[in-house]
């Protein structure tokens, strides 16, 4: 985000010095945090573990480890090419390639005889993102020239990164805190059920991802310009449009949806049709939020994002530990979808009366 507000402005007034120091504090600082969160999440490889009673966790977490770590670089590189109107080319590399890498090496392995299972399949996604992430590195190294290694302006940046870092991990723990507390109360398989309709329900959060990277650039230049009704109004347009399409998603969902979940298996339909509805309905009125969630740091409004995400996720907590035990998955679908609803209202909420005044 830090990054995505920045850049435009810098590049398109040649202050390289700012923007290549920017892009040299976010890639450090990026290695420095993500290395200390991944060498804890090691150390603690087998509790976590024994939250799902699954030894196989502890055997991929590192293998997963090594998967973020690309992950973060790729977040970097990708979003120097979102902020200079190089969609196409992110979009390409962190999707496209990953994607074809990650299917290319399960026909191989299919034609070969050999074994899927977790650790093969976590070997599978570290390729993929290695391919993504040299991809999205050669298509960001006419912007890496202006890289300054003398010039690490982290406590410059600190107040709004720290802002954005602990909003984006309140956001994580609305996202992921279902499956974690299913495994404390239910089976491995039922948070299978629910990851499955989970991930199936953000893809039409996908429409949101591009959204955001077409108009970040111009949201950034026109925040510089001071021009808040300009914003407004392209966020009435991608709101629109985005709602559009969500439900069109959803209307698929409630038709094909049972089809889609068939691919796991009859347990599937049965157990995931009804908790794929109830979150994508959540996000459907995520997609009427247009690009409030880029807009807020853009704009200076990171500070008031992280009061709601902080109150949406103690929301969710208690919703989760209230429903999940009487209710199951069921329960965890709802008080998500709630959870995302009662965010995004609040969202619009800040980014109208912030850019109003």
């Amino acid at each position: 985000e830090i990054l995505i507000k920045y850049l435009p402005f810098y590049f398109k007034n040649k202050k390289y010095f700012k923007f290549g120091s920017l892009i040299y504090t976010s890639f450090l600082t990026s290695i420095i945090i993500s290395s200390l969160i991944l060498t804890f999440l090691n150390i603690f490889s087998s509790e976590i573990s024994n939250i799902y009673k699954n030894e196989g966790f502890e055997l991929v977490i590192p293998f997963f480890s090594v998967n973020l770590f690309f992950t973060i670089l790729c977040l970097n590189s990708n979003s120097i090419l979102i902020s200079l109107k190089k969609v196409w080319q992110s979009n390409f590399s962190e999707r496209t390639i990953m994607n074809l890498a990650n299917c290319i090496q399960l026909f191989l392995m299919y034609k070969l005889g050999t074994p899927i299972n977790l650790i093969t399949v976590s070997i599978i996604l570290i390729n993929g993102k290695l391919f993504s992430l040299i991809f999205s590195l050669i298509f960001s190294y006419k912007y890496l020239k202006y890289v300054e290694f003398k010039n690490y302006s982290f406590l410059k940046n600190f107040n709004l990164s720290s802002n954005l870092l602990f909003s984006e991990l309140s956001l994580k723990i609305v996202a992921t805190i279902s499956p974690l507390i299913i495994g404390m109360f239910l089976s491995t398989q039922e948070v299978g059920f629910f990851y499955t309709a989970f991930l199936l329900a953000n893809f039409i959060s996908f429409f949101i991802v591009i959204a955001n990277n077409l108009v970040s650039n111009r949201l950034s230049n026109l925040f510089h310009l001071k021009a808040n009704l300009k914003i407004l109004e392209i966020n009435k347009k991608t709101s629109f449009y985005l709602g559009f399409f969500g439900i069109l998603a959803f209307i698929l969902f409630i038709f094909f949806g049972k089809y889609i979940l068939s691919f796991w298996g009859e347990q599937f339909v049965y157990n995931s049709y009804l908790i794929l509805l109830i979150l994508a309905f959540g996000e459907v009125i995520n997609c009427f939020g247009g690009c409030s969630g880029i807009i807020i740091p853009i704009c200076n409004l990171e500070k008031k994002g992280l009061k709601i995400s902080y109150l949406c996720s103690i929301l969710n907590l208690i919703l989760q530990f209230s429903l999940i035990p009487n209710f199951g998955i069921i329960g965890a679908a709802i008080s998500t979808s709630l959870s995302v609803i009662v965010y995004n209202i609040l969202k619009l909420n800040i980014v109208y009366s912030g850019l109003k005044k």
